[in-house]
């Protein structure tokens, strides 16, 4: 080999090795922007994310608040409903109880008679 063939072939193994190291900076390079635009969007999930979960919460709140009126509202529709049952058992009890005293005034009337005619 002459010195000519070695001159070229020196230059051709530094143009490789140079482009190799050109293409792994550039490669780095590409890799931050890449993780840079990443975390970006990371970011920009997590707000929207953030947002959307407020939303939500903001929606479950509003249906607690309306289960709560609406158990308010139904202990009150019980509490008058068992109100009108109690009034109404207790009227039922007092004409039970003067149908009673009638049957034992009855009861003692016909006693008597049965007395009187044997």
């Amino acid at each position: 080999m002459n010195d000519a063939q070695i001159i070229a072939i020196s230059i051709t193994v530094l143009a490789v090795l140079a482009g190799s190291v050109f293409n792994n900076v550039r490669i780095g390079d590409v890799s931050i922007s890449l993780n840079r635009r990443i975390d970006d969007m990371k970011e920009v999930l997590r707000t929207q994310m953030d947002l959307r979960l407020e939303r939500i919460d903001g929606r479950f709140e509003r249906i607690d608040q309306r289960f709560e009126r609406m158990d308010l509202a139904m202990n009150q529709r019980f509490e008058h409903t068992d109100s009108a049952i109690n009034q109404r058992f207790e009227r039922m009890d007092s004409k039970l109880d003067t149908i009673i005293t009638m049957l034992f005034q009855l009861d003692t009337r016909v006693t008597k008679l049965e007395g009187r005619s044997s």
